[in-house]
């Protein structure tokens, strides 16, 4: 599971990401919305919900931009990005993110 290292209160940089189907092959988000998905560790309740903007459709490749209030507390978050498309939701292998000092 990929780690993302974060310094606390950071932002105006973009998280880039690779959809890819669990043999690896890159996902084509042509039509999809991707969304940003993430929790605080051991919690159910979403702590951050973001749209994503696509690169690369036919590569499955997109980003997230770092907002001010984003990862604004040391935290260890899990994440994924969930592409949707009419009502079909596709949700990619979780990952974590670091909010460090």
């Amino acid at each position: 599971m990929q780690t993302f290292e974060v310094q606390q209160s950071s932002y105006g940089w973009n998280m880039d990401f690779t959809c890819t189907d669990s043999s690896g092959t890159a996902f084509n988000l042509t039509g999809y919305t991707a969304t940003l998905k993430v929790w605080k560790e051991g919690r159910t309740t979403m702590y951050l919900s973001g749209g994503c903007t696509t690169d690369v459709a036919a590569s499955g490749t997109c980003h997230y931009s770092v907002l001010t209030t984003n990862f604004d507390e040391i935290f260890k978050f899990y994440a994924r990005i969930e592409a949707t498309k009419a009502s079909t939701v596709v949700k990619f292998e979780k990952f974590w993110i670091d909010v460090v000092e």
